[in-house]
């Protein structure tokens, strides 16, 4: 997005997809998941991009076509690295691009932990809430699909992702719970309470997740 798109409204932050361009306007087209979902398409200047960014940067990725791949190896890479992030061994959060404090259960630990001490911000949690309604939703919808795929491992599967689905419904209730406490910037006692065990609860149904996905990958091993 341009300066003067975002300063009218567009939310373009983070990665988007270029899906044409016009040489003699010099425009990208892009489509951008924070604009209507994606779902319309926008122009800005090929000069424009990147400067709403702090560290003015911008660089294009651009797709050479297809290569061989086995899907279903792809899938199961996928579950193993579910199982990594959960346990905190997928990324070195020390030495990696993005660092962090936690990843996996022990993020969900030291949040609860922030909120208990008073450190936390209800602004933040409702944020972590909310992110967690989306990304746990599409974790769902794609253990759905892989029942599908996988018939053998189908029950575990959607084990899965019903344990997906009550996290989903305990964030959707962690941010409506947060939403009033915004203002005040910090959680009272009472507050910390409750919202200390809405994240226990998001915890307990991440493990139950996770633990549905290991033994899928139990099933899928046992079926080589």
């Amino acid at each position: 997005m341009s300066r003067e798109q975002k300063a009218a409204g567009l939310r373009a932050g983070a990665w988007g997809q270029l899906v044409g361009y016009n040489e003699a306007e010099e425009t990208y087209t892009v489509r951008h998941q924070y604009h209507k979902k994606g779902r319309e398409a926008y122009t800005v200047r090929y000069d424009a991009i990147g400067h709403t960014d702090p560290i003015q940067w911008f660089h294009v990725l651009v797709y050479d076509g297809s290569m061989p791949v086995d899907s279903m190896d792809t899938h199961v890479t996928a579950l193993r690295n579910a199982v990594a992030v959960a346990n905190g061994t997928r990324w070195d959060t020390e030495r990696g691009i993005h660092k962090a404090d936690a990843q996996g259960f022990a993020a969900y630990e030291l949040w609860r932990a922030a909120i208990e001490s008073g450190v936390a911000d209800p602004k933040h949690t409702l944020n972590h809430a909310r992110e967690l309604v989306a990304w746990r939703g599409y974790a769902a919808a794609y253990l759905r699909e892989l029942a599908e795929i996988f018939p053998n491992a189908r029950s575990n599967l959607e084990d899965g992702a019903s344990h997906y689905d009550n996290l989903i419904e305990t964030a959707a209730k962690l941010q409506a719970f947060c939403e009033p406490l915004v203002e005040s910037k910090t959680f009272s006692k009472s507050t910390r309470s409750v919202a200390a065990n809405l994240v226990t609860n998001l915890l307990g149904a991440e493990r139950k997740a996770i633990q549905a996905i290991e033994e899928v990958l139990k099933v899928l091993n046992e079926s080589d």
